[in-house]
């Protein structure tokens, strides 16, 4: 079922309480028969977290940044505003998940009073629907309305009734974002930081406003209803300057084979594409490929395989750091862009995808191949010519143009906007 349909299919069956979940849920039944024991589990360590946090939460300056999640996709989103706000002497709290103690620097939320457990507790009522089939299991649902009422307790304590206050947030839909956008009330104005491509489970939107990476997310968003002048982009992105002049000799290919959300199983896909490049054996061509954060943690097809001696888990350091221009290949995904971004020639697979289109119009390459025959000439020519470099990079800059703008003035332009 695609993400929409078992959104409103939820909020349907269970409630306005369940849809608030509908991020977590939704891939929690993707898990087949391990998503309740999956689901208990993430119950009794949330349980656990809250039991032992703070009794009293520390006070908070008139902005506080939200980091749930570390990398690219939580706090790596937040830290440029965070960093921009304090070259401005904008004073910004950074408040984080008790998971990100020692990796990110940040005050923990206090733990919830006994109103919120009561209130945890009556999940356990949750009934669907009559007369209709789940769309997500009774169990699952109780598990993940329990443990977003808890956090709602937890961030309560920070963000105290009455207070007017800025809350950053690198997502607004996944059970923690929830519940601080609950606690925080009609008090606070809330800003959500584009943290990725915009898939199906970015919308409907709860922030209040958005910083956008460029003109191509906000039309997206302007799709999805979400009104222009509740969006607008923030601090300049760096971006590389990128060089025709040497010839690339590694090529990484970006792995996805976890994600479902693109309507195709990627994993079938990237291993054939990696088999047939080992056996290719492009001259004067290193490989290696890229694994996602999720592929270490859960697994991916390359590990039994003469593939495996090839992968490289993350961090990227050629996502992040200054280094030689390389070919950097993949299907749709950030890595991408910011690899563009670093000034690497970045071409994109011509695979058949149904699903998250809007995700595909932004995080498709402006160059793609549909087989690993015209990727391996494209390489080739690639290689052996610079002009066929830089008329590369000049059609790779539109596209980077259109992804990404900025604006010098953003705190002041999305207080105004409220």
């Amino acid at each position: 079922m695609q993400f929409r349909d078992f959104h409103r299919t939820l909020r349907i069956q269970y409630g306005e309480d369940a849809a608030a979940v509908r991020h977590e849920l939704y891939f929690l039944s993707l898990r087949g028969r391990s998503a309740v024991l999956r689901a208990v589990l993430a119950l009794l360590r949330d349980a656990w977290l809250c039991a032992t946090l703070p009794r009293r939460a520390m006070p908070v300056a008139g902005w506080a940044a939200l980091a749930t999640l570390p990398g690219s996709n939580g706090w790596g989103a937040l830290a440029p505003c965070v960093a921009d706000l304090a070259r401005r002497g904008i004073a910004c709290t950074v408040l984080i998940h008790p998971r990100l103690r020692g990796q990110v620097a940040g005050q923990l939320p206090a733990r919830p009073p006994a109103s919120a457990w009561r209130h945890a507790w009556s999940a356990w009522r949750l009934r669907h629907a009559p007369g209709t089939t789940p769309v997500a299991a009774p169990w699952l649902v109780r598990c993940c309305v329990f443990r977003q009422r808890l956090w709602c307790g937890a961030w309560s304590s920070v963000m105290c009734s009455g207070t007017t206050a800025t809350l950053l947030l690198h997502n607004d839909f996944d059970l923690y974002a929830v519940a601080a956008q609950q606690a925080a009330g009609a008090g606070w104005r809330s800003i959500c930081v584009q943290h990725g491509l915009p898939t199906e489970e970015f919308f409907p939107v709860r922030a209040q406003h958005h910083l956008l990476w460029g003109p191509s997310s906000a039309e997206v968003y302007a799709r999805h209803g979400v009104a222009a002048h509740a969006c607008s982009y923030g601090p300049a992105r760096p971006q590389a300057e990128a060089s025709a002049h040497a010839a690339p000799s590694v090529l990484y290919l970006v792995s996805q084979t976890h994600t479902p959300v693109y309507g195709l199983s990627l994993a079938g896909y990237f291993q054939a594409l990696a088999d047939a490049l080992i056996q290719a054996r492009l001259e004067g061509i290193t490989l290696q490929i890229l694994l996602h954060p999720e592929e270490v943690r859960n697994g991916h097809p390359y590990a039994k395989s003469a593939m495996a001696s090839l992968c490289r888990p993350p961090p990227h350091a050629l996502l992040e750091d200054t280094a030689a221009p390389a070919l950097v290949v993949g299907f749709c995904s950030t890595a991408l862009l910011q690899a563009a971004c670093r000034g690497h020639y970045v071409i994109g697979l011509a695979w058949p995808a149904s699903g998250s289109a809007d995700a595909q119009e932004i995080g498709r390459p402006a160059q793609q191949v549909p087989d690993v025959t015209t990727l391996c000439e494209l390489v080739r020519r690639l290689r052996e010519d610079a002009c066929t470099r830089g008329a590369f990079l000049e059609r790779q800059q539109q596209w980077l143009s259109r992804s990404f703008a900025s604006d010098p003035d953003w705190p002041s332009h999305v207080g105004a906007s409220q």
